[in-house]
C-alpha cells in the first residue's frame, strides 16, 4: 500500500522520486489509498535524492519539487560538477560522496541514500 518512502518517527521520506511521483502519492491520499493519519501526523517534510550525472533530468523536476518539501538533501559524486552548480543555483543543499562507486561498487545507490538520510535535518 504504501510504495514511495518510509515512515520513520512520524517523518516521511521520499526518496528519488519525481514530480510525477509526488503527484501520485497525493492522488493516492485523496483515492483513500493512504491512510489520512500518515498525512496529518506530517509537520516536517524531507526529500533525499540522489544523482549522479543526470542533473538534466533534475533541472527538470527538482524546481517541481522543492515547493512541496521542508528540507531537499542532493547527493552526487565529487566528480558531478554539473549537479552541485545546478543545487547552487536552486539553493538545496548538495551532499558530496564518493560512497557510490566505494569497494569496486558498478553504483550503489543504497549508500547514496544512506549518506543523504544522515544529513537530514529531523532524523532522532
Amino acid at each position: 500500500m504504501f510504495e514511495y518512502g518510509e515512515i520513520e518517527n512520524d517523518y516521511f521520506h521520499v526518496y528519488n522520486n519525481t514530480e510525477k511521483d509526488f503527484q501520485q502519492i497525493i492522488k493516492d491520499y485523496k483515492l483513500g489509498l493512504l491512510k489520512a493519519s500518515v498525512i496529518n501526523n506530517i509537520d516536517y517534510l524531507e526529500l533525499v535524492i540522489t544523482c549522479v550525472n543526470f542533473s538534466d533530468y533534475l533541472k527538470l523536476t527538482l524546481p517541481y519539487n522543492i515547493q512541496h518539501f521542508d528540507n531537499v538533501v542532493i547527493v552526487t559524486d565529487i566528480n558531478d560538477i554539473n549537479t552541485q552548480i545546478l543545487c547552487a543555483e536552486l539553493d538545496v543543499s548538495c551532499i558530496l560522496t564518493d560512497v557510490f562507486y566505494k569497494d569496486g561498487a558498478v553504483f550503489n545507490k543504497g549508500a547514496g541514500i544512506n549518506v543523504g538520510i544522515s544529513n537530514l535535518k529531523k532524523i532522532d
